[in-house]
């Protein structure tokens, strides 16, 4: 087959990867932790430790069974239909957790665990005149009588992002643990759109893409510590290692009917560290305070952004997508009490404020918004179940949580037609316009109003 250059813009739009409409890696893999404004670095003792600090899991005492299920929902908008205009995304993504841990020694627990960190399933529906393609000064043409793609389109999505890893905790001395888990991650990445399979040629021609991608990254470790002065305070910090994952698989676009395409691209999941305090001022009553940083905006490690290669009888294209992504920060506090006269009951609470990793230019519809500081809130009950049989005392917990957060605001004029160069690289776009295989920066409304609802179980004694 002879690869036309018009060919090659159409791979250049249907390579295009999308991400969830939110902060990556919101931490949803524990009931307690997320009705406790998603911390857990400090207190978490229980066989899910693993993906907080490996180290707590020294608070078990023979054994650790846990189950998590997290449904979340959003509810996104962004200028679909070109500058100032407003488009809905509605989505649904489980996030399923499983941990098991077991002490093996003395001073040594060791586990697995198997978890969904983040996901996204959603879409715009009935789409036209995407991306307003026909406006000037400004102006978005959205009157399907004279538009160059009337007819109704969805734009749907599906992503997920997750682990499986092996983890063991030592307990050097009483007061301070150690721990590692080794932890190999793995995604997930389809998408059926439509756009302007000629964007960057500055012309115009719409159609349908479909890319079907996943892969694994290669292992890296989280290491955790926690110091426990006395029964009061505990101190925990963890640092999880970068990664790379190669995602790999197939394409196809309405402009090359019966061609299956080979795909490929990379993505990093970067450093990360997490720290934090909590204070126990008697039996009933919990507080944690926790600060967490994710390096999306380093140099090596970060994700300035994401280069596909497609391959096929000869072909050797790349095109690169622009992120330019900073680095995120997040301040987090919770509090949890048990009743007294009901010790089977407790109730918390919790508080998120975290910036999006975006910047307005490289914004896009399914992206993180780039709006900042991102507040949530969180509550939940833990309900407790003890039974002693033969000197052995069991305990189930059911928990249930949920987390919710908003974030919206505005991206004026500041930056269509600006020509601006692509982070980590020596070339260059023209944002929101024909010239990018996504656009970027269209001035409107970007926004989300998220949700987490959590049911988990817990097995520990």
């Amino acid at each position: 087959m002879r690869w036309r250059p018009t060919t090659l813009c159409v791979l250049a739009l249907l390579l295009t990867p999308v991400s969830a409409s939110a902060t990556p890696e919101p931490g949803a893999y524990d009931a307690r932790s997320l009705a406790m404004g998603t911390t857990g670095t400090t207190f978490i003792e229980q066989a899910s430790a693993m993906v907080f600090n490996p180290a707590n899991m020294e608070g078990i005492e023979h054994l650790s069974f846990g189950i998590n299920m997290t449904n979340l929902v959003i509810k996104a908008w962004a200028p679909t239909q070109g500058p100032n205009t407003r488009g809905i995304a509605r989505g649904y993504g489980p996030l399923p957790a499983g941990y098991l841990a077991g002490r093996i020694a003395d001073r040594v627990v060791f586990g697995g665990s198997l978890t969904i960190e983040t996901g996204f399933g959603g879409s715009f529906k009935d789409v036209v005149c995407l991306d307003g393609e026909n406006f000037i000064d400004g102006e978005a043409n959205t009157d399907p009588a004279t538009c160059l793609n009337p007819e109704p389109q969805d734009l749907n999505v599906s992503f997920f992002q997750g682990e499986a890893a092996l983890g063991v905790s030592i307990r050097a001395i009483d007061k301070l643990w150690f721990g590692i888990t080794l932890r190999l991650p793995f995604s997930k990445q389809v998408a059926d759109t439509y756009g302007n399979l000629l964007a960057s040629q500055d012309a115009v021609q719409y159609g349908r893409s479909k890319t079907d991608l996943g892969g694994i990254g290669f292992p890296s470790p989280r290491i955790g510590i926690t110091y426990k002065p006395n029964d009061k305070v505990s101190v925990g910090v963890m640092y999880r290692m970068w990664t790379k994952l190669t995602l790999t698989g197939t394409a196809e676009v309405s402009f090359l009917p019966g061609t299956t395409l080979d795909a490929r691209t990379t993505w990093n999941i970067p450093h990360a560290i997490q720290f934090g305090v909590a204070y126990k001022p008697n039996p009933h009553l919990l507080f944690a305070f926790e600060m967490r940083i994710q390096f999306h905006g380093a140099d090596k490690h970060g994700n300035p952004n994401q280069t596909t290669e497609v391959t096929r009888e000869g072909l050797d294209l790349t095109t690169i997508t622009p992120f330019g992504w900073h680095n995120v920060y997040a301040g987090r506090f919770g509090a949890e009490y048990r009743f007294p006269k009901t010790p089977l009951l407790a109730l918390r609470g919790g508080f998120n404020f975290t910036n999006s990793s975006t910047v307005k230019e490289w914004a896009t519809y399914f992206g993180p918004q780039p709006f900042r500081p991102v507040p949530s809130v969180s509550l939940g009950l833990g309900f407790f179940f003890d039974s002693k049989k033969k000197e052995r005392k069991d305990m189930f917990k059911l928990d249930f949580a949920a987390l919710f957060f908003y974030g919206n605001g505005n991206i004026g004029d500041e930056y269509i037609g600006q020509t601006l160069p692509v982070p980590g690289t020596d070339t260059t776009q023209t944002v929101c316009s024909f010239e990018q295989v996504q656009r970027t920066g269209c001035p409107g409304d970007y926004g989300n109003f998220t949700m987490y609802y959590t049911l988990g179980f817990q097995l520990q004694y």
